[in-house]
């Protein structure tokens, strides 16, 4: 019904142009959504990298505090 009121309204090149301009918003709002994501995947990535380096941290930590009390103890 809206189809047939735009019909009566609108000539061929205004929904022409009008059917181009749609597929171009999709294109876009497409495109965008592929980059977000990548995004999206490149920082959960990224997360786990720092997780592993902040668990390697946290052992040497543990051997660092393993070796100063072995110190205070040959002391």
């Amino acid at each position: 019904m809206i189809l047939a009121i735009l019909a009566l309204t609108l000539t061929d090149y205004e929904i022409i142009g009008l059917a181009i301009g749609l597929v171009g918003v999709y294109i876009k709002l497409h495109t965008e959504v592929l980059e977000i994501r990548a995004a999206q995947y490149s920082l959960e990535n990224n997360n786990d990298k720092v997780d592993q380096k902040l668990e390697k941290v946290v052992n040497d930590l543990g051997e660092i505090k393993i070796l100063l009390a072995r110190n205070k103890m040959d002391q």
